[in-house]
């Protein structure tokens, strides 16, 4: 997981899966940029649950793009 630098995820609803697989990236990879794309709405709490979770390095980089 350290050579994992780009990831683009489409989030199609709040799902579980999906929360998972970003958790699990954010916390093991150390240079990661990570783009989620949304379609409106997206549920509020969902932005905060993601920038809650723990990440691999400080330099780990998300950034939310409505679609």
């Amino acid at each position: 997981m350290q050579s994992l630098k780009l990831v683009e995820i489409e989030l199609l609803k709040k799902g579980g899966e999906v929360l998972k697989v970003i958790k699990y990236l954010l916390e093991t990879a150390s240079n990661l940029h990570m783009v989620l794309y949304f379609h409106p709405p997206l549920p509020l709490g969902i932005v905060r649950e993601i920038n809650a979770y723990e990440r691999a390095a400080s330099k780990v980089q998300i950034k939310f793009h409505q679609m």
